[in-house]
C-alpha cells in the first residue's frame, strides 16, 4: 500500500484497513519519499483489531540505530487483524551535513564533482511514503 502520508506527533497513528480479518508477520516501512533520514522515527508501536476500537499490541520496535530509510519489522509469529495501527514516536533531531559540503570544485563552482548532504533542520512530522504486510 501506498500511502504518501504525513503526520505530526499530536495526531497520533497511521491506520491500515485490510478489509478483511488478514493474518501477517512481516510489515515494512518506507519513510520519508525525500530519500533522506528526516521524519523517521525512533521507535514504532504495531497493534491489530477487528473493529477498529480494541487493539492488540504485537509490537514495539526501537528504529532509533536503524540508519535506514525502511524499517523492517519481522513478527516471532504471524498475529491477525483487519486494521493495523503503527504509531511513531521520537523524531530525529537535526540531520548533520555529510560529506563534502558548502565546497566549491577547482573552477570555483558547485557541480558534479561536489558532493555531500547539507544540514537540514529537525523533521516536525513522521512522513512516510509506503506501508508493506506480508505474511511468509
Amino acid at each position: 500500500m501506498n500511502s504518501f502520508a504525513t503526520l505530526t506527533p499530536e495526531e497520533g497513528s497511521f491506520v491500515v484497513d485490510l478489509e478483511t480479518v488478514q493474518g501477517f508477520d512481516r510489515i515494512m516501512l518506507r519513510w520519508n519519499r525525500m530519500n533522506n533520514l528526516r521524519g523517521r522515527p525512533d521507535h514504532v508501536k504495531v497493534e491489530v483489531s477487528d473493529n477498529n476500537t480494541d487493539y492488540t499490541v504485537v509490537a514495539e520496535y526501537d528504529n532509533s540505530k536503524s540508519g535506514s530509510v525502511m524499517t523492517n519489522i519481522v513478527l516471532p509469529t504471524q498475529v491477525k487483524g483487519r486494521y493495523v495501527r503503527i504509531t511513531p514516536t521520537g523524531l530525529l533531531k537535526e540531520a548533520p551535513a555529510v560529506g563534502m559540503t558548502g565546497r566549491l570544485s577547482s573552477g570555483g563552482v558547485s557541480g558534479q564533482s561536489v558532493s555531500g548532504i547539507n544540514k537540514a533542520d529537525a523533521a516536525t512530522a513522521f512522513t512516510i511514503s509506503a506501508i508493506e504486510i506480508y505474511s511468509f
